[in-house]
């Protein structure tokens, strides 16, 4: 008996080969309509909750009211004026978590200003502590202070935009309770 070589052993990879290409064309396909709905773009910022100054922000595990954002060379805590600019917001924070919040400087930064600034100083109003913790329960007012960058064209008294950050537990990250790097959800808008 006679084997066609030729036949026998392709004769069962093309429908596989066929069953494949269908499946890539699908995905394809998929991915297409995705982008073209905007599924893989960045949410633009006027898309985002804007918040007025005195408005709160509420996540349901902190609220956040802006009452006062400017550009200035003030220090809130003297009466002294100092010689760079930075952005002096003041705060009041409130948690509903069971334990005391982490890494409250990175639920506002100021947007617009050419970086991606942390806040030089987390400073509670009541008493002037440094990087207080939020209690749960407790409203905290604070002074965010943030440096301007070198080189900024912002000058005293102009308006800033505040952005509201959230971070997400991260199951990719590799240390346990790791979370992602900040995304923004929400804007203060100046008055």
């Amino acid at each position: 008996m006679v084997l066609d070589e030729e036949a026998s052993p392709s004769a069962p990879a093309r429908p596989r080969r066929r069953r494949l290409a269908v499946a890539l064309a699908g995905l394809a396909a998929l991915v297409a309509v995705v982008a073209a709905t905007g599924g893989l773009a960045d949410v633009p910022d006027d898309t985002r909750p804007a918040y007025a100054l005195g408005e709160t922000f509420d996540n349901g595990l902190y609220r956040i009211t802006v009452e006062s954002v400017e550009i200035t060379r003030d220090d809130p805590l003297t009466p002294n004026q100092g010689e760079d600019l930075s952005v002096v917001a003041t705060v009041q924070l409130l948690y509903s978590g069971d334990e005391p919040a982490g890494r409250p400087e990175d639920w506002l930064r100021p947007l617009d200003l050419g970086a991606d600034l942390l806040p030089r100083s987390l400073i509670a109003v009541r008493d002037g502590a440094v990087a207080p913790p939020v209690q749960p329960g407790l409203p905290l007012d604070v002074f965010y202070i943030w440096d301007l960058p070198e080189g900024s064209t912002a000058a005293a008294g102009d308006p800033v935009r505040l952005g509201i950050y959230e971070r997400y537990l991260d199951a990719a990250n590799p240390i346990d309770g790791g979370t992602t790097r900040p995304a923004l959800v929400a804007v203060v808008e100046p008055s």
